[in-house]
């Protein structure tokens, strides 16, 4: 798992660096203000038979999460080593606004693949905060 980890980050890390600026136009400030990397702080999410899953208070999720933003696609790279659990997904995104456009490109859960979902989105100081539906998540920038 430790290995996935790694190949996930050197290749978000290679996206980022071989992206051509040139031909990349963010759609407002906020957009500028995402990039870079960003570590889970809290989540709520729901599950289908309307319970909620929480990060931290559930010590099943407990392990790390992090999202790296470039300037149109960004890299999700999370684990919860005592559910078993592990996530990897490549997003393409746009801003409009206070919304997040997001388009999953590449995910290690099949289903994923493909899969569009439109966030809002605030950023405070280094906290950046997404909501969809019921689930919620609050990311703090790793400086």
């Amino acid at each position: 798992m430790k290995n996935s980890l790694r190949l996930l980050v050197i290749i978000a890390a290679l996206l980022i660096a071989c992206t051509n600026n040139k031909n990349i136009q963010t759609e407002d400030a906020k957009g500028n203000e995402l990039e870079g990397l960003w570590t889970l702080k809290s989540g709520k999410w729901s599950n289908d038979d309307g319970t909620f899953l929480r990060f931290p208070e559930d010590s099943i999720l407990h392990g790390s999460a992090f999202v790296m933003y470039g300037k149109n696609h960004f890299m999700v790279v999370a684990e919860a080593p005592r559910m078993d659990y592990f996530r990897g997904e490549l997003v393409k995104y746009s801003v409009d606004g206070n919304k997040l456009n997001t388009t999953r490109i590449v995910s290690n859960i099949e289903e994923l693949k493909g899969k569009t979902d439109v966030w809002t989105f605030k950023i405070e100081g280094n906290i950046l905060t997404g909501k969809i539906g019921g689930d919620v998540e609050v990311w703090e920038k790793v400086e």
